[in-house]
Order: C-alpha cells, then structure tokens, then sequence
C-alpha cells in the first residue's frame, strides 16, 4: 500500500528469518521508519538504531529492542537544546554489553544549526548529549552529525562524522 514498514531478518541454524519490527506507538498511519544500524551483544539481544517521521513529517530517534524473540519500539530524549519541531536521526549504535549502547545521529538545535548527538543506554535509560566540536560553536549555516560507532568495551567508544558547512565538511572523530 506504499507504506514503508521496517525489517529485520534474524540468522538460526542456519536459516534466515524475517521479522517487521513494531513501529512506534504514535499512532501514525505511515511514520516512515527506518532502521540504519544494529548491535547484538549476546544471542537474542539486539538494538537498532534509526529514524521515523511524525504527522508534521518532523525526524525523531527510533531504538528498536529485541528481547525475548520480539521488537519494542522507542523514542529516545532529545538533548536539552533541540527545538520542538526539531529534525533528528540514529545512524549507529554499538552495544559492548546488554543493556549498555551508545547510538549515534544528529539533530537541529533550537537555533537551526544541525548538531551531533550521543545516546548511552545505561541502566534502562537512554541519555541524550549533544556532542562536542572542534573548534568554536558552529555557526548558523554549520551542520554536524555522527555517523558511525564501535565501542570495544562498556565506556569506550570512537565514532565518526562530519561537520562543516555544505561544500566544506571536514571529518569528526569522537572518543569515550
């Protein structure tokens, strides 16, 4: 019916099976999810990070959770200085642990600059944090996202992005 759904396709003895995980309890006709990353720390247990899209077409943070064979949809905070009908994507995670991620995107601040963000899953929470940049606070036609994230142990991370202004990024390297 033209809607975009999510999928996830799980690998046991061999044989892959798909599964659409639950799209978020907004009660959206077509949100439009997407899903970019996943990070399984133990059989059974994963986390995938994305997108969907709200009645006003506005981006939010998507973290899907598999426990117990089945998907559970949520929306993590944004950081204090995102704007109320701000625009915001997960395009990584990194799980060293159960219950222990770091989710990676971007976001717009309330002053309409595209900002880098963090999401650390620790003890059953998710926390926001804008991250920090080279360099001065960017400026009104700055963008900056996080893009990527490998964390070989709970509380140690690198992930990797861009900033800049559009014709001029440069990379970022962020470290936990």
């Amino acid at each position: 019916q033209g809607a975009v759904r999510n999928l996830a396709e799980t690998l046991s003895n061999r044989t892959w099976t798909p599964s659409e995980p639950s799209s978020p309890a907004l009660g959206l006709a077509d949100p439009n999810p997407g899903l970019n990353a996943v990070s399984c720390p133990v059989a059974g247990t994963c986390v995938a990070a994305g997108l969907y899209d709200d009645q006003n077409s506005d981006s939010h943070g998507l973290i899907e959770t598999l426990s117990n064979g089945a998907w559970n949809p949520a929306e993590p905070p944004a950081p204090a200085n995102a704007t109320a009908g701000f625009d915001a994507g997960l395009y990584g995670v990194a799980c060293p642990a159960p219950r222990t991620c770091v989710a990676v995107g971007g976001y717009g601040d309330q002053h309409g600059i595209g900002q880098a963000m963090t999401e650390t899953l620790s003890t059953g929470t998710w926390t926001p944090a804008e991250a920090p940049l080279p360099g001065g606070p960017p400026g009104p036609n700055d963008s900056a996202a996080l893009l990527s994230v490998s964390c070989p142990a709970p509380g140690s991370c690198v992930t990797v992005g861009y900033y800049g202004q559009e014709g001029n990024f440069g990379g970022l390297i962020e470290t936990l």
